[in-house]
C-alpha cells in the first residue's frame, strides 16, 4: 500500500538524515492520518492516499506561483524540490 511505502521512505529519510524528504513525508503522513481519523478508518486505501498527495501537489504549485510573483526565488526552489518528492508518489 502507498501509505506503508511513504512510512518506510520517511523512516529511511530519517536514517539518512535527509531533512527535506523527511519533512515533506512527515507532513504528508500527518495529512493522511487526519483524513483517516475524519473517515473513521485505521488506514487509508491507495485512492484516498493519492487524493491527499494531489491536494499537497496543488498547494505546492500555488505556493510556487505566489513566491514567483513575490520575487522569492529561494522559496520557489525549496517548494519545487518538495513538489518533486510529492510527485514521485503519484501514479
Amino acid at each position: 500500500m502507498l501509505e506503508e511505502k511513504i512510512l518506510n521512505d520517511y523512516q529511511q529519510a530519517m536514517k539518512n538524515k535527509d531533512r527535506l524528504r523527511a519533512s515533506v513525508l512527515s507532513f504528508l503522513r500527518a495529512e493522511m492520518i487526519n483524513l483517516a481519523v475524519a473517515k473513521k478508518k485505521k488506514s487509508l486505501d491507495d485512492n484516498d492516499a493519492i487524493a491527499v498527495i494531489r491536494k499537497q501537489v496543488k498547494a505546492h504549485q500555488d505556493s510556487i506561483e505566489q513566491f514567483k510573483n513575490g520575487g522569492r526565488q529561494d522559496l520557489v526552489d525549496k517548494e519545487t524540490k518538495e513538489l518533486e518528492i510529492l510527485k514521485s508518489y503519484l501514479p
